[in-house]
């Protein structure tokens, strides 16, 4: 197992992110008490750093988890992150917890900040950008807000986790969550889009409000594609011309069938490649992109 390439900063200090450590008795490893956002960076710039930055905070706040920096200097600690990672295409993340407990049972009142720059990862195997990949309807259900409500971007995640192991028993690639009255939600850690009659919609509720889904609606105005949210069903995907889940991790990619149904042509539609060509042209210039290297 070769050595982990990249940067990270924990309270207040930059290392390699191979030596990076937090201890067994924080918060957010004992009781996942923890916020965080990722970002990409890519050819050497961060994309939407300021919109990442602005709803890491919001995630921060709802959770009552306090953050050691805020605003442009936590701005600049992930731009340093990177920087001193060495990386031009990096997958970023920042992370909050309530720190480490004074014992398991005692709540902790000096919080954790870590950023880390490691090389660019993706959700789905590169391989299948055009062919698509293929998701099933899981019978884990996405929690209600009533729980936890899904806009905090949190690690709370066990549900997706059991939700996976259901779609790779079923040899799938990944899901698409539905909520207790059985409407599309999102996948693990990415927003669904399909295209009916010419016009893209995506799921209004139990969702994380995805920087990459923002930018997705923004490229459909900029490409005269009438965009819309909306309560949607398995069997609006079903039925789909085409459809594809996006995220920061992987970008924007093609799902080919769901629950053994071919979606669409059972590939990549025109719709879907020009909104993930312009994805792409984004990130490498333009203002939400933040240079990283001098």
């Amino acid at each position: 197992m070769g050595t982990m390439q990249g940067a990270a900063f924990i309270n207040g200090e930059f290392m390699a992110a191979v030596d990076a450590r937090i201890s067994i008795f924080d918060s957010g490893f004992v009781g996942g008490v923890s916020v965080f956002d990722t970002l990409a960076c890519w050819e050497g710039g961060l994309f939407k750093l300021p919109r990442h930055r602005a709803r890491f905070e919001r995630s921060a706040h709802a959770a009552m988890i306090p953050l050691r920096c805020g605003g442009e200097e936590l701005e600049a600690v992930i731009v340093e992150t990177t920087r001193r990672s060495g990386l031009r295409n990096a997958y970023v993340q920042a992370i909050a917890t309530r720190g480490r407990r004074p014992t398991p049972s005692m709540p902790s009142h000096e919080p954790t900040l870590i950023v880390y720059a490691i090389p660019y990862v993706s959700i789905w195997s590169e391989e299948k950008a055009d062919s698509g990949i293929s998701v099933i309807i899981p019978a884990i259900r996405q929690w209600p807000a009533a729980v936890v409500d899904a806009k905090i971007k949190n690690f709370n995640r066990m549900h997706t986790h059991l939700a996976k192991l259901e779609a790779d028993r079923a040899n799938a690639d990944d899901v698409v969550l539905v909520d207790d009255r059985g409407h599309l939600t999102e996948s693990r850690g990415a927003n669904v889009f399909l295209v009916r009659g010419g016009t893209l919609y995506s799921p209004q509720s139990g969702i994380l409000e995805g920087i990459t889904r923002e930018t997705v609606f923004e490229i459909a105005e900029e490409l005269g594609i009438p965009a819309d949210q909306r309560d949607l069903t398995p069997f609006d995907l079903y039925n789909a011309e085409e459809a594809f889940l996006c995220s920061t991790a992987g970008g924007i990619f093609p799902i080919s069938s769901a629950d053994g149904r071919r979606v669409g042509e059972g590939a990549i539609g025109p719709l879907t490649r020009a909104v993930r060509e312009r994805y792409w042209q984004r990130h490498l210039s333009g203002p939400d992109v933040t240079p990283v290297f001098d």
